[in-house]
This record gives C-alpha cells, structure tokens and sequence, in this order.
C-alpha cells in the first residue's frame, strides 16, 4: 500500500491525520533537502504517473492515481511544508460537463433578501451563480434560505429550453447560515427539479478549531447526511488543483487543510478560497468568501503575486478579514460587496477593513453590491 511506504520512506518526520470521511493526510512540516524528490522517486518505482504537475507561485502540486484512491501532493515553497492527501476509495474530480461548448460562460450576482425577516443578519449573505457555456451553472453558496425561490426561478429560466437545469458543482465555502442556508432548503425542497452532480465544501474537524467548540456544525452533522439521502457526491477541495467545465475553470487556492495544524479560530478562517477562469473573456474571479484575517496573511504569503486577478469578492462581507497586503496583491480593476448598499457605503469610509483604501487609492473601476435584482458580473 502507498500510504505505508510513504511512512516507511518519511519516518517519524511525518504527521498523520484522519480527515473527514475515508481522506487522510500526511504531511512533514519541515522537509529536508531531499524529501519531496526521494517522495516522487516512490511514486515512480511503484508504478504512478501523475495526472497533473503543476507549479504556482514556486509551490508545486501533484494528482496521482493510485490503488487505494486519488492522492494529492503539494509542497508550500515559502512555507516549507510537504502535504499529502489521500481520498480512499475516490476517483480524482477534474469537473464536468461538455467543456468543448462554445461560447461565454458567465457570472451573476445573486440579491439577497436584506429586508426580509428570516435573515439572521441584514447585511450578510453570499450568492453567486456561474452559467457556463453549456447552459449549466455552478452556484456558490446561496446565502439565507430567503433565496430558494429566485434562485429556482434563474435556473429555469436560464436553462436551456425545455431541459432541467443542471447545476454541475454547487461549492460551499464554509459553515455558517449565510452561505449554507439557500443549500439546505433547495435541496430539500427542489432536488427533484434540478441535477445536481457535485457538492464542492470542505469537511473539517473539530481538531482544526484549536481546541475551541465548533458553533456552526452543519457540515458535519448534517451535510453529509443531507448527501447521502439525495444521493449527491461531495468533493473535497484540494489546493492547486484545477476542475474545468464549460467555458470556465476553477482553481482552488486555499482551504481550511492547508492551515493545519495551526489552529482555525472559527469558521470563517476555513473558507475555501478559489479563482474562476473564464476562457473566452480571458478575465479571472478570486472568490474569497469569509476568510478570515490569519487565514489571508497565510493566503498571500503562499501565493504572493500569483493572487493578482481582474475581479475579487471582497472577504467577510466588507466587514472584517481584509488585510492593506491582500489588496495591494490581488489589485483588481472589479470588485465584489456580498452585502447590502447601506452598509458598503459606511464600511468603503471606514479603514476597519481597508475598504477605503481599496475603493479609493488603488485602481477598481466598479464596485458590486448585492441589493436589487441579481446582477451580471461578466
């Protein structure tokens, strides 16, 4: 078996570390000179050729094929950490769908019921849709549960006439209400009248909140329930990987894995970040969700310059997280506000975030909120 020649090779130098369901993980956090080499030599003499060697921002990611599952391989230049994960029994996810379609994929911004008095929160919320040039969509999160009926009635509506809509990934960046509740409810109440092939989210453990009590445990109590009486797939995001479909890519940049064993100090700081690339605008979409401001720190100090993309959803709403480095490297000309106008115009003015200094010293053009009808981002 891999997993026990990978241990046998790294010795008590390596960690291990039972993730959510049948993935595991090894990892050495301060490799030799050597190591990653002597690493892929093992994977050659037992026979694996990676499906995919690419090198970002000089860390290096791998996708093998193995025996026991799909096995992942990354190493965090400036970090100096060797990762490994291993999905037991799981075919490798590259996405789906016809990605010969011609055409433009696009993305829209869902509006969110900041009026309405289901929300929790009046000024939160994420919802974002991909249609890609196929006439399938990917959706992120969906926001409150207030967002089920207009985001079924974009679906059909944008579907291709006379077919069910397909959502080909729906990807779930993190476990608060805000971003899961428009999920929970659809799926209970509409999976009959969409195809929904993938849940995209990452799964994390009570281990990865430093000890602390988890406050929103849906992905754990219940998505995966949820799942399995749906009959829905869910798919872990492993960074440096990338999933083509229709007219678009996604490149997953950062999750909650990647910041272990550093402690998350809640759920925020394990959002999954990933950035869109849609093929025929050749223009790019960093999605950052709610993440957090140690989970960005970690984020551009991995990636650096790499980050430097056309669009960015702001973190955290505008409210928090955001940090003068994030901004001044991501440097987009669009950007995002998954909140409602009253509340960006009174954070753009404040520096709690460096919104003010994103909106008014560096070089966006347009700035997005999610009021009013749902609105086409490119």
């Amino acid at each position: 078996m891999i997993a026990e020649k990978i241990k046998k090779l790294l010795g008590d130098r390596v960690g291990e570390r039972e993730c959510f369901g049948e993935r595991r993980e090894y990892y050495v956090e301060a490799p030799v000179k050597g190591d990653l080499e002597a690493l892929l030599a093992l994977m050659t003499e037992n026979g694996y050729k990676p499906m995919s060697d690419t090198t970002r921002a000089k860390n290096r990611y791998l996708l093998y094929r193995t025996d026991e599952g799909a096995l992942y391989i990354s190493y965090t230049y400036k970090l100096g950490c060797i990762r490994i994960f291993l999905d037991k029994g799981k075919e490798p996810y590259l996405g789906s769908g016809a990605r010969s379609a011609k055409g433009e994929a696009h993305l829209t911004l869902m509006n969110m019921a900041y009026d309405d008095e289901v929300q929790v929160s009046h000024d939160n919320g994420l919802g974002m849709i991909v249609t890609l040039a196929d006439g399938s969509f990917i959706i992120y999160d969906g926001g409150y549960c207030t967002e089920v009926e207009g985001l079924l009635r974009f679906l059909t509506d944008n579907a291709p006439k006379n077919t069910k809509p397909v959502i080909r990934a729906w990807v779930l960046t993190h476990t608060h209400m805000d971003h899961y509740g428009c999920f929970d409810t659809f799926v209970r109440r509409y999976s009959d009248r969409v195809d929904i092939q993938t849940i995209i989210a990452c799964i994390v453990l009570d281990e990865f909140y430093g000890g602390k009590r988890v406050n929103d445990r849906y992905f754990n109590d219940v998505l995966p329930l949820l799942a399995k009486e749906k009959n829905l797939p869910i798919v872990t995001p492993t960074a440096g990987q990338i999933y083509e479909y229709a007219g678009v890519k996604m490149e997953v940049i950062q999750t909650a894995e990647d910041l272990y064993p550093l402690p998350v100090g809640m759920e925020n700081h394990a959002s999954t970040v990933t950035r869109l690339i849609f093929d025929e605008q050749r223009r790019n979409v960093l999605v950052t969700a709610d993440v957090a401001r140690s989970a960005v720190s970690f984020l551009v100090s991995t990636w650096g310059d790499y980050l430097k993309s056309d669009i960015m959803q702001v973190p955290h709403h505008g409210h928090s997280g955001a940090t003068k480095e994030l901004f001044d490297t991501v440097d987009p000309e669009v950007v995002i506000y998954t909140t409602d106008r009253k509340h960006y115009l009174e954070r753009i003015e404040s520096n709690t975030a460096w919104n003010h200094y994103l909106i008014n010293e560096l070089n966006v053009k347009k700035a997005f909120v999610a009021d009013g009808e749902y609105q086409i981002i490119l």
